[in-house]
């Protein structure tokens, strides 16, 4: 049987006044199974199904409903909207209470008397004692509220717990002051009621159980928290040789394996940490050169630390400690994979002839590839042949050069550009000194991605140039791979930024770090770890094109070359904060054949380059940042080719954005299957979340518009163990957390 917790089996309980109307159900010794309780209409059609034995009647309609229990076992399948009969309730077994409770539900809608409606002045509903900043002062319980909409009767101001228990009732004008408050949360309302009928209305009572005429008003949530000072410290993010995040070794065999690592972090206070897959800390380097040779093989990360105070974590804790340090500290938002083999991988060489004229860049962005002479002797190379996908062979002093050097005779170091269609998913390529292609001794350089085994693969591997199943992975729409100049394995070459007959990029250097039309300055700025010399490169705008060096400089480097970190303001005529683009290209080569390698459009999508920045992998087709305020300027945020990385803000001439705080809660952490993101602060709505691996590469990616309070609910069950970064965006803030998987 069921009835009320009072024992009662009818109730009358008055709806649509905006007074919470929950009642409370107890199962009179049913069976231990599990249970579900039902509301019905009085033809039985399911209006409720309560997530637990409590339900607030108040949103339902006026009449009268029926509350009925229901044990099972199995699943319970039916919905809202059903009848529940004698018919199945489950695909298993079932038993429905003898009885049912009756709530009969008057409709108060009409009421006169009106709480009225409030809401804080300073929108804040989080806190914490002690904290002279925000809504507080001193260590009081004080806060402003507007009050508007209410009708003139007796009122007063009400603070109940979280679970409705009236914990004050005052009479007091705004600001409201409630001395020093025990930490957890409260709801406040103001009530406007009939002196002569209101019943319930006292501090212990249950805020459900007031009776009489009266109205409330809607509720605040006043969250009150532990004060955590802020911490100040950045992780940054971190690289090792070349920025590269994933490394692999064959340890043992005399050779050094070290690494030189870095970050973008500028924190005093900085530990590198070597962790295993896990989490656990195997070494805590002195420096930031790390030597793995006699590591034993397996797999670890390598995270950044900035902190104060002193170090705490040590070797065999764990990494996802809450004391790394004696005061505050934050990891890197990524970390460096390293991969260390005692045989197979990186163990397995190749031990092939001296090179000279070798593949230097390959892709298929405006059907070019680069050759370039690595010997030390100056070589002829119009009778060299080059062998490309399916048997298909031409002659290097009959093709076409569309950059570098454009005769056939390359001395030491010259690269030469040739116009060969190519495919970035799946090929190979070989260079032959002779038309005797079957002979392997002709053969003196091959490369082959996106799988193995193709036609010219055997020779290669005869000739010493190759090992048997190696292959480069497929190259990704708009980038290059190239060769690192030594070695015969799939690990000599890194995929990179398409840079026409010039050097291996990892990623586009230089950026534009904020676009105004204040002034006609836009700022371009050095992200890389090298001094890069940008006075030859152009910008292009709409049909006009500019030179970096013959631009007029207005605030930064003046000589153009700059350090990393280093920005120039440039005065770029015309500029407008309504619709616009900007391409930058880092030569003449790459900008003839429309090779991007930095874009950003405004104010609408369809510029006249943003088809070339798309194929050049650098921007999204149809992405645009919306038109800006005149006077203000958009900041690039350092990270992403989209018009989500773009925000905001005041002219800053060669200056950042003032950034925007997102403060989110994630639970639980570490993971087995989903996770809860409560945004617990954000001044714009949050608009992209992504999870990406250590790695950085985006593992998932979803879109939406969040505001404080929201809660999103996120599957990883496609994801493996380990470790992984949640990065969320609104248009003028981004924050990475990290995020533990196990399994």
């Amino acid at each position: 049987t069921i009835a009320l917790t009072s024992g009662d089996t009818l109730t009358t309980i008055c709806v649509g006044d905006t007074i919470p109307d929950v009642l409370t159900f107890m199962n009179m010794g049913g069976s231990p199974n599990s249970y579900q309780y039902v509301i019905t209409d009085t033809l039985n059609a399911i209006l409720a199904l309560p997530l637990g034995n409590s339900f607030d009647f108040n949103d339902l309609s006026a009449g009268t409903c029926f509350v009925y229990g229901v044990s099972f076992t199995g699943s319970f399948i039916l919905n809202v909207g059903d009848t529940l009969t004698n018919a199945p309730s489950t695909n298993d077994c079932f038993d429905i209470t003898d009885n049912f409770v009756t709530v009969i539900k008057e409709d108060c809608s009409s009421m006169t008397i009106n709480g009225g409606s409030i809401t804080l002045s300073n929108g804040s509903i989080e806190f914490c004692p002690g904290d002279t900043t925000g809504t507080l002062s001193g260590l009081d319980f004080i806060f402003d509220v507007l009050l508007s909409g209410a009708t003139a009767d007796t009122s007063r101001w009400l603070l109940t717990d979280d679970q409705g228990v009236i914990v004050s009732i005052d009479d007091q004008d705004p600001p409201l002051s409630y001395g020093l408050m025990p930490l957890g949360t409260y709801n406040l309302y103001h009530i406007v009621y009939d002196d002569s009928t209101i019943e319930g209305l006292t501090i212990g009572e249950n805020i459900s159980g007031i009776t009489g005429d009266y109205g409330l008003s809607n509720i605040i949530v006043l969250n009150s928290e532990p004060c955590v000072e802020e911490c100040l410290v950045d992780g940054g993010m971190v690289s090792g040789d070349n920025n590269a995040t994933s490394f692999e070794f064959c340890v043992g065999d005399g050779e050094i394996d070290s690494i030189n690592l870095s970050t973008t972090s500028a924190d005093t206070l900085y530990q590198f940490v070597i962790t295993d897959t896990t989490g656990l800390v195997l070494d805590l380097p002195s420096g930031s050169i790390v030597d793995f040779e006699n590591t034993p093989a397996g797999t670890c990360y390598i995270y950044g630390l900035a902190y104060e105070g002193s170090l705490e974590i040590a070797l065999g804790e764990n990494i996802n400690s809450d004391t790394l340090a004696s005061d505050c500290a934050e990891l890197s938002s990524n970390f460096i994979t390293v991969e260390r083999f005692d045989s197979g991988g990186p163990c397995q060489t190749v031990i092939g002839p001296p090179l000279s004229i070798v593949l230097n860049r390959v892709s298929d962005v405006s059907f070019i590839f680069d050759i370039k002479n690595i010997g030390v002797d100056t070589i002829d190379v119009s009778d060299y042949w080059i062998c490309k996908t399916g048997n298909i062979y031409i002659n290097i002093g009959n093709a076409i050069t569309e950059c570098g050097e454009f005769g056939n005779i390359l001395a030491p170091g010259d690269i030469k550009g040739l116009n060969i269609s190519l495919d970035n998913a799946d090929g190979e390529l070989a260079i032959y000194t002779s038309p005797t292609f079957d002979d392997p001794t002709a053969m003196i350089h091959y490369v082959e991605w996106g799988s193995s085994g193709h036609s010219r693969s055997d020779e290669a591997i005869s000739a010493g140039l190759w090992s048997a199943g190696d292959f480069v992975p497929a190259i990704a729409s708009g980038q290059s791979i190239y060769y690192s100049g030594g070695g015969y394995t799939s690990a000599s070459w890194n995929e990179g930024f398409t840079n026409q007959c010039g050097s291996f990029v990892d990623q586009a250097d230089i950026v534009f770090s904020r676009v105004g039309d204040s002034g006609q300055v836009i700022d371009l700025e050095n992200i890389s770890s090298d001094t890069i010399d940008v006075n030859d490169y152009l910008i292009k705008q709409e049909f006009n094109t500019y030179r970096v060096g013959d631009l007029v400089v207005e605030c930064g480097n003046s000589s153009r070359i700059l350090e990393p970190g280093d920005k120039v303001g440039l005065v770029v005529i015309p500029m407008s904060n309504v619709d616009g683009e900007l391409a930058l290209f880092t030569s003449g080569s790459n900008a003839a054949f429309n090779v991007v390698s930095d874009y950003v459009q405004w104010g609408s999508a369809g510029h006249q380059h943003e088809n070339f920045a798309v194929s050049s992998g650098v921007w999204s087709a149809n992405d645009f940042v919306p038109t800006f305020t005149s006077g203000q300027s958009i900041y690039y945020d350092g990270d992403g080719d989209a018009s989500i990385d773009w925000a905001e803000g005041a002219t800053n001439l060669c200056g950042t954005i003032t950034k925007k705080r997102i403060d989110v809660a994630i639970s639980p952490n570490p993971a087995v299957e989903n996770i809860a993101i409560k945004i617990m602060d954000t001044e714009m709505p949050i608009t992209q979340m992504s999870i990406l691996n250590g790695d950085g590469k985006m593992m998932m990616n979803a879109s939406m518009e969040m505001n404080t309070g929201d809660v999103y609910q996120m599957g990883l069950g496609s994801l493996s163990p380990g470790m992984y970064f949640l990065r969320m965006k609104s248009r003028n803030a981004v924050i990475t957390e990290r995020i533990m998987i196990i399994k």
